[in-house]
């Protein structure tokens, strides 16, 4: 559903706070979406190279870093990929369906076809399954609304067998509290009253 697509990439891009648990372990951080490319992480090696530009997709990059909670401060878990929302048609900008997540690399990691879980704009939610030889991972990505995502990976195999739990809430709202939230005829004072107060 290109709605679904569209509409869960505008709301990617941002900084987001992500907390992780994998079986008893705990992880904190932070999470971005930027549509520049962030410079390989040490782990690719020393001959890894920016990707080419996709002049027929929208793209953006993802980069978290977290720490493990109740270890050192050299136990830092870091990762990146990079997100493509390939156009159906260029000549129009009608963008397509599924949002592919990629490696770094280039290669292909996972293709996310969200929906809709009811007749209100969200929950929306994507899963596929990534063939890791000889494990496999199997993903859901929800988007609960405008501010939280969640990412779930499964994984079975001889090698691997756990399940992560990712929350990503997202950093830099403006909080007001409800009262402000009332009809028209008295918004303007409220809000100006509690602008008022804060800056006392």
């Amino acid at each position: 559903m290109a709605a679904a697509a569209g509409s869960v990439w505008s709301l990617l891009p941002g900084t987001w706070r992500l907390t992780r648990t994998v079986g008893s372990l705990r992880v904190l951080g932070t999470a971005q979406w930027g549509r520049v490319q962030p410079p390989p992480l040490p782990s690719a090696g020393p001959h890894a190279q920016p990707l080419a530009s996709d002049n027929h997709a929208d793209q953006l990059w993802y980069t978290e870093q977290g720490q493990i909670e109740g270890q050192s401060e050299t136990s830092v878990v870091k990762q990146q990929y990079h997100y493509v929302l390939p156009q159906n048609e260029p000549q129009n900008g009608t963008f397509g369906d599924d949002i592919e997540v990629r490696f770094m690399d280039g290669r292909h990691f996972l293709s996310l076809a969200f929906q809709p879980q009811t007749t209100h704009r969200f929950p929306l939610q994507a899963t596929d399954i990534h063939l890791c030889s000889p494990d496999v991972y199997n993903a859901t990505f929800q988007v609960v609304d405008a501010d939280t995502l969640l990412i779930q990976y499964v994984v079975h195999g001889p090698k691997k067998d756990y399940t992560s739990d990712t929350v990503y809430q997202r950093l830099g709202k403006v909080w007001l509290p409800s009262c402000l939230f009332v009809t028209r005829k008295h918004h303007d004072t409220r809000l100006f009253l509690f602008l008022l107060l804060f800056l006392l």
